[in-house]
């Protein structure tokens, strides 16, 4: 469960998935650390992350991620919780035309490269006949 934050980042939701996505993007990690910082959130973690220069070295930003997630109280979701959580927020922007594109080449990759879960078949074709 989410921690009780009166306004965050709409990326937020990609940074509690963000070890359940494979290729996930880390560069996405600054600009969230950037808009924490705006909405008045403040931890060490966030200003390291906001600090650092793109592209971002994976292996450098995934600590101070880690650490931010647990400075602000918000849980990381794994398995189906992260796979929905990831997709939901795909699914999000492409109903708001943003990147619809980019986030529909997003899903039919994450689909491709996980064990999806079964109740997701039907989505799936949608998004392989490109009827979504």
């Amino acid at each position: 469960m989410m921690a009780a934050l009166k306004e965050y980042s709409h990326l937020t939701r990609m940074m509690i998935v963000f070890e359940s996505v494979p290729y996930f993007d880390m560069n996405y990690c600054v600009d969230w650390a950037i808009e924490m910082l705006r909405l008045n959130y403040e931890t060490p973690s966030l200003l390291i992350l906001a600090g650092l220069t793109k592209p971002v070295d994976t292996y450098e930003a995934k600590p101070y991620l880690r650490n931010a997630l647990k400075e602000l109280n918000l849980k990381q979701k794994t398995g189906d919780e992260g796979l929905i959580t990831y997709c939901s927020y795909l699914v999000k922007e492409i109903s708001q035309s943003i990147r619809v594109k980019g986030n529909l080449y997003k899903l039919c990759n994450f689909f491709t490269d996980v064990d999806y879960p079964k109740f997701l078949n039907d989505f799936t074709v949608f998004i392989m006949l490109g009827m979504i």
